[in-house]
């Protein structure tokens, strides 16, 4: 069976060295700006909203990114990409195992639903695949030693609206 994971080449992938410096950067910017909760609560990729990490961030929170992180983009994208890796890597879970169920789920029958319900599944599920399918393998092993820190800070700072 070929490999479904791509990749994503259109990105940095994230390392371990990376994601030390989102766990280090979300505190110092919760700090300065409680904001980072609405966003860390459910980020958004700048490259795949058509949004600038401005407009995802808001001007004063991407004034404070920048000065504690760096490029608001590089910050948004990758808080983005983590918050996807970890939540599927948490209690022992794999993103091919993601991938496998979230596969099964547009192979399903969905006729007997409403349709609402049946076009609101099958949106989640065609847009989950390819998801994560653009999650390499090396990103993976390099989330899932700090899997639990990473969870740990989302549902720390995290700020439902």
């Amino acid at each position: 069976m070929p490999d479904r994971r791509t990749g994503d080449q259109g990105r940095p992938e994230l390392t371990t060295a990376r994601v030390r410096e989102l766990l280090t950067a979300v505190p110092l910017i919760h700090a300065r700006d409680a904001d980072i909760g609405t966003f860390v609560f459910r980020p958004e990729s700048p490259d795949d909203s058509g949004r600038s990490a401005r407009k995802l961030l808001g001007k004063n929170l991407s004034a404070v990114v920048e000065e504690i992180a760096g490029d608001p983009h590089a910050f948004a994208r990758d808080l983005f990409w983590l918050h996807t890796i970890a939540f599927r890597l948490r209690d022992g879970g794999t993103i091919d195992a993601h991938l496998a169920r979230a596969e099964a789920f547009a192979d399903l029958d969905l006729k007997p639903l409403r349709k609402p319900r049946r076009e609101l599944i099958a949106g989640e599920v065609a847009g989950v695949v390819p998801l994560l399918q653009r999650v390499s393998r090396a990103e993976e092993d390099a989330v899932r030693p700090l899997v639990d820190e990473v969870l740990a800070m989302f549902f720390r700072f995290r700020r439902i609206r």
